[in-house]
């Protein structure tokens, strides 16, 4: 066996390896180009994508209800409710801030605000803290409800359930600033 059969050999191996390389590029090119046609069908289906200035601004704004939830905090609740009531640029919203029964200067620090601004409400939970802030926001929710007269359920149903009123927890997300 000389250099010549040697040669010839790697040769052919190489041949079949181009050979199998190319059907394989060649399978996953159509699987592209299938790919592609399947979106632009789609997207031909739906040639008009509305934009947000083609949707109907609503012209009576219904309630907003924020949800606090606060333990502990008896040092920067009344700071950071004050500056949320200054900067919300919102006619009519509520902020209900759950507390815990055995956080009495948290709530001292709230029911000062509230004195003052109408748009505050305290809501004391029935547990002692701390808990998850989930809990406190499940009591906020709840007297959210009891203000609206509807009957209270679980968070995933309170916006559903409350006409005009949307629902937002905010963790302290108001700066002092």
């Amino acid at each position: 066996m000389g250099w010549g059969s040697i040669i010839a050999a790697v040769d052919t191996l190489s041949r079949e390896t181009m050979l199998f390389a190319a059907i394989g590029f060649l399978i996953g090119g159509i699987d592209d180009i299938a790919i592609d046609l399947v979106y632009l069908r789609h997207r031909a289906k739906r040639a008009h994508r509305p934009s947000l200035d083609e949707f109907p601004v609503c012209q009576t704004p219904g309630r907003i209800a924020i949800f606090v939830a606060a333990w502990d905090e008896a040092n920067v609740i009344g700071a950071m409710l004050r500056s949320a009531l200054a900067r919300i640029d919102y006619p009519d919203f509520r902020i209900y801030v759950g507390t815990y029964p055995n956080d009495p200067a948290t709530m001292d620090a709230v029911a000062e605000v509230v004195e003052h601004d109408a748009r505050v409400r305290l809501v004391t939970g029935r547990e002692n803290g701390p808990t998850t802030k989930a809990i406190a926001s499940t009591s906020s929710g709840a007297r959210c409800c009891a203000t609206r007269r509807t009957r209270p359920l679980g968070p995933r149903r309170w916006c559903c359930m409350m006409p005009r009123m949307s629902c937002m927890q905010a963790n302290c997300a108001f700066s002092t600033r």
